[in-house]
């Protein structure tokens, strides 16, 4: 094998292992109704750290590049840093020490995949990636219930996964991405398009009710995108039009909820949802600018989480929000870190798609778009050993990489004056 195969399948390799597929279905993980503080594996955790270890050696060897990136991503890296410094006011210095370092290799793992590869590349071992995870997930549900149904919730499919969620967030990215694929003809538009209704089956009987809703309002964002795109004539009075229905529609649910909710089968109270974000509030205002300590809420009834299980009569494991679990960990000072890194890729995004209709331009802009919206009741922010972390650190550094390379090519082009 040449050593760019081998690097290829290294990081595929990571990247499964920051999916959580298998391993922790395997432990057993998935056969409690409270995952606060899963049981460690010592050797899961030995095989993680070592890949966190040969990508640090990876990016040592693109140092000054990646240097210059870090640069771009101020707001990002000072995100982690400020969760490696929450150790000095948390509540809990060893859980969030626990926490915080991991956390840091996670973000040096999105930096290495996002300097080791093209945009291209990377989205390439993304999506085959995700559809052996969701072809693996039905394999396992129909052929090894045991394993692959989630008996705790309905026996719905859960997979590869511990529970019946992961699978449904896992099968709507995959489903994006391939489509995302398709719509860009990238590759062979049918393979893309089999696959991504492969996925769309694994969401159906995972069940996932917020996974429908997520994936209808992506498709509808690569339906609007063209429009968005075009002469500012056309872009502009579409994204205003946009943002008009967005607030017409928030409007109607607002008033509609238990109509709207019950066409996917959900309550009212998005599954209890509005009871854990009134009660995690409360918690906020208790630290508000710098948060309990990043990791140092959610221990279970030993923690600041016991009070919010108290209040509630239910034990999450999370906030189903993650501005709301960044802001218990971080505080105010941490929320705006993360809303101004993600607007700034944001921004990044847009300007990209302005200047091309390609895979390197639409795929970015996507995964951005799956992040906002699956954290709106769910949480996958900042989280060590994170695939989604991961994702959004590699396409932030991406995203200023296409930028920095823009800047360059402009300095240094110089006008044809006098040819004729």
């Amino acid at each position: 094998m040449t050593p760019r195969v081998l690097e290829r399948l290294f990081a595929a390799s990571a990247l499964f292992l920051t999916s959580s597929a298998l391993f922790p279905l395997l432990r057993g993980v998935g056969d409690s109704t409270t995952l606060v503080q899963p049981p460690v594996d010592s050797r899961l955790s030995a095989l993680t750290f070592g890949v966190y270890g040969i990508a640090g050696l990876l990016v040592f060897k693109r140092r000054t590049a990646v240097l210059e990136l870090l640069a771009g991503n101020k707001l990002l890296f000072s995100l982690a840093g400020l969760a490696v410094l929450s150790i000095a006011w948390s509540g809990s210095p060893g859980a969030t020490a626990r926490a915080a370092v991991p956390l840091v290799l996670t973000t040096l793992l999105g930096v290495y995949l996002a300097t080791a590869f093209r945009p291209t590349e990377l989205g390439g071992l993304l999506a085959w990636l995700l559809a052996g995870l969701v072809v693996a997930s039905a394999a396992f549900a129909i052929l090894q219930p045991r394993y692959g149904l989630d008996h705790l919730r309905g026996n719905a499919w859960r997979g590869v996964f511990t529970t019946k969620n992961e699978l449904g967030r896992i099968a709507v990215l995959a489903a994006a991405v391939w489509l995302v694929r398709a719509a860009c003809r990238y590759g062979n538009v049918l393979v893309s398009l089999i696959l991504a209704g492969v996925s769309l089956l694994a969401l159906r009987e995972s069940g996932s009710k917020t996974g429908v809703i997520v994936l209808g309002l992506i498709g509808l964002f690569l339906v609007v995108l063209p429009a968005l795109r075009a002469h500012s004539s056309i872009a502009v009075p579409s994204g205003a039009a946009l943002c008009g229905v967005g607030v017409l529609g928030g409007s109607w649910l607002v008033d509609h909820s238990d109509a709207a909710l019950q066409t996917v089968g959900a309550s009212s109270t998005l599954t209890g949802r509005s009871e854990i974000w009134s009660a995690v509030w409360r918690m906020i205002w208790q630290h508000p600018w710098l948060g309990w300590g990043f990791g140092a809420f959610w221990r279970g009834v030993t923690g600041p989480s016991g009070q919010v299980w108290a209040a509630i009569g239910a034990t999450p494991p999370h906030a189903h929000n993650g501005v709301l679990d960044l802001w218990l960990d971080l505080g105010a000072v941490g929320v705006l870190l993360f809303l101004g890194s993600f607007l700034v890729a944001i921004a990044r995004a847009a300007r990209a798609l302005r200047t091309a209709w390609s895979l390197e331009t639409v795929l970015p802009a996507t995964l951005l778009v799956f992040l906002a919206l699956y954290n709106v009741s769910e949480s996958t922010l900042l989280h060590q050993h994170s695939l989604f972390w991961v994702l959004y650190t590699a396409v932030a550094v991406q995203l200023a990489q296409a930028r920095r390379s823009e800047a360059v090519a402009s300095e240094y082009r110089v006008p044809l004056v006098g040819v004729s």
